[in-house]
């Protein structure tokens, strides 16, 4: 999800992101490495509470909407797109 959100901030006209200082530590404080499969892993929030950097919960919100991805609204048919409420 982490890398979702990279994809999207690099984007061209990807993201409008409030210009926050917060929300910009958040993004940028957790470190990485790789795992003994050479997978990359977040740092942990233990890690990061030793290194004194606050747990990033509004970047955590924000990398939450890519746990899933978001079915295209054009794959609905019409009376699908009728029964959902606006």
């Amino acid at each position: 999800m982490w890398a979702r959100s990279k994809d999207w901030l690099n984007a061209p006209g990807g993201a409008d992101i409030p210009d926050l200082n917060s929300l910009h530590a958040d993004a940028c404080g957790p470190g990485y490495g790789y795992d003994i499969n050479q997978r990359l892993q977040l740092e942990s929030k233990e890690h990061m509470r030793a290194r004194g950097i606050r747990s990033p919960d509004e970047w955590d919100s924000v990398v939450l909407t890519f746990a899933e991805p978001v079915k295209r609204w054009a794959r609905f048919s019409v009376e699908q797109k009728a029964s959902f409420p606006v």
